[in-house]
């Protein structure tokens, strides 16, 4: 737009770092990186990639599209690595859940990582009925269908167990991976990609406390959607071939694979495709690539719960108004919001389980379908 091209200036001469770089997606890639290389070569950009997995991401004969002069801030970067080294993994094969759950009730501080929502459910419950048979509590669940208010409360309570050396049993979606401080001395995680199991361990022995944290790569029969599922089969056939699975050869012999071998998908939804009119001047199609460029392709709804006193409060603020709430009101409101996909507003529309205020709030307006262990459930009779 117009508006945004009169600021685009202010980013010359800027240093431009990206965290967790691991996470770009291959049908953005051929569009990103040459963004990335024209702010570098004409708007005289730095731009500083992070992460703990470093993709393969500069300019080789075999991929033609990656940047250019990269070069590495360590300058002995597998001598750190080495010093650096902090846990052991090791692969057992796939583990049936239930063996899974006895497994993890035999730890006293264990985070067990896996790649879906409803397998992080089940194990959970799974743990749940082995913690009670034993005697024990120190069973916690993490997703994204707890809202944030309710993921803190129950990260408070992980952080207090974990310092005081009480039990901890934590099932998590890979939401734990990217930006939680935990520190646990053992972590299973289902196989996925090197740079997903690379996030799973850095919560394992965190701190340097032991000699060695202990990191578990498990198979499992649930499959991951989408650009998961790829990743996972990726990472599967990376591990086969490399005795240290988090090893600096590994990591980018399964980048090479991830990125380089699907030419085919680097502008999958063809930004970088242009038109020339008969002048051969160039015509960027500029409201086709801002359309086109998303990094987050299915659009969720976000869904205000009923999760504790301030929760029930905020519902009962919305529902007295009669006009439309301000920016105030959706800055507090995202604190207790669970975003869902279509296809999960549609069922909790058919259930009658939520109610749209002000054409704008979705509200769930059974406080049963917010279990206060599991968070928001699409179908609470299951």
């Amino acid at each position: 737009r117009p508006s945004r091209c009169r600021r685009l200036h202010r980013i010359v001469r800027s240093v431009i770092i990206l965290d967790e770089v691991q996470t770009l997606p291959v049908d953005l890639l051929r569009p990103t990186l040459a963004m990335l290389e024209e702010l570098c070569r004409n708007y005289g950009c730095t731009i500083v990639l992070c992460s703990a997995t470093q993709p393969a991401v500069d300019r080789r004969d075999y991929f033609s599209i990656g940047l250019p002069d990269v070069r590495e801030i360590i300058d002995d970067a597998p001598a750190l690595f080495s010093a650096l080294k902090r846990v052991d993994v090791e692969r057992i094969g796939a583990v049936e859940d239930a063996d899974l759950a006895a497994r993890l009730s035999e730890h006293d501080q264990v985070l067990c990582v896996v790649n879906t929502r409803s397998h992080a459910a089940d194990l959970f419950h799974l743990l749940q009925n082995d913690s009670a048979a034993a005697g024990i509590d120190g069973a916690f669940h993490l997703s994204a269908q707890m809202c944030p208010a309710h993921r803190d409360s129950v990260l408070r309570c992980i952080r207090q167990r974990l310092d005081q050396k009480e039990p901890c049993r934590v099932i998590s979606t890979q939401l734990v991976e990217a930006g939680v401080d935990i520190d646990f001395p053992v972590v299973y995680r289902a196989m996925t990609g090197v740079d997903s199991i690379a996030q799973a361990a850095g919560r394992c022995n965190r701190e340097g406390r032991l000699n060695r944290g202990r990191v578990f790569v498990f198979e499992t029969n649930v499959d991951p959607p989408g650009d998961l599922r790829l990743r996972r089969q990726t990472g599967a056939e990376v591990a086969a071939l490399h005795d240290d699975l988090l090893g600096l050869e590994a990591v980018e012999h399964y980048f090479s694979l991830l990125y380089w071998s699907r030419k085919d998908e680097w502008d999958k939804h063809g930004i970088m495709q242009s038109e020339q009119s008969a002048n051969s001047q160039l015509h960027a199609q500029f409201r086709r690539a801002a359309s086109e460029y998303r990094l987050i392709r299915d659009e969720q709804y976000p869904i205000i719960v009923p999760y504790g006193d301030d929760g029930k409060r905020l519902i009962d603020e919305l529902r007295s108004m009669h006009e439309p709430p301000g920016r105030g009101f959706s800055r507090r409101a995202q604190r207790f919001t669970v975003g869902v996909r279509a296809w999960q507003l549609k069922k909790l529309r058919e259930a009658t389980l939520v109610e749209l205020y002000h054409e704008r709030f979705w509200v769930l307006e059974v406080p049963n379908a917010y279990d206060k262990a599991l968070g928001l459930r699409i179908d609470p009779t299951s």
